[in-house]
């Protein structure tokens, strides 16, 4: 009877905590400052439920194991019981080409997102070095980035890998989508 509403509060309430989580996750990669106000939202959020699984679920390098396992419980959870409230359940191959769409979808587009305010920040942002949420994104894309800049150098100020990164993931999306429609038997 009220499965929209119901959808729409799962989704809200889990993707928001997904997306808590997957940030962190992020941050603590691209080993954005402590200090920064998005590093500090995120853990203020997330330590509480965090705080208590150190000791069982430890880090591994730059990597917050618990952290990206909340975030993997908050995208299934919120897949499971949207599912359930629409009344149409999915069956196991179902459901976890679903969750991967899924799980690749949040990556895609945090990584977009962060892309887009980094590179439009370091444009329009004159002392973007002291705006936090634009510092923050430059970190995050960061260990995304070298990579390519080791391969396409910039052009005196001009800086194209982060075109190119978004290039390649967006690709990486599409044949992901491509591949999970041809698992489906269906066009994506």
């Amino acid at each position: 009877m009220f499965h929209n509403s119901l959808t729409f509060l799962i989704n809200g309430i889990l993707g928001f905590a997904a997306f808590v989580f997957l940030l962190r996750v992020l941050v603590q990669m691209g080993s954005v400052d402590f200090y920064n106000a998005v590093c500090q939202f995120c853990y203020r959020l997330s330590n509480p439920i965090l705080q208590p699984l150190r000791k069982l679920i430890p880090r591994f390098r730059k990597l917050d194991l618990a952290a990206l396992l909340f975030f993997l419980l908050c995208v299934g959870a919120a897949l499971l019981l949207t599912n359930a409230v629409k009344g149409s359940p999915l069956g196991p191959g179902m459901l976890l080409i679903t969750y991967i769409d899924s799980l690749i979808g949040w990556l895609y587009w945090m990584l977009v997102a962060a892309l887009l305010i980094s590179m439009v920040g370091m444009w329009l942002v004159p002392n973007w070095q002291r705006h936090d949420l634009i510092e923050a994104c430059v970190d995050v894309t960061a260990p995304f980035l070298w990579p390519i800049r080791k391969v396409i150098p910039a052009f005196q100020s001009l800086d194209l890998s982060p075109m190119v990164l978004l290039f390649l993931i967006t690709l990486v999306r599409l044949l992901c989508n491509d591949l999970l429609g041809l698992l489906l038997g269906a066009p994506r």
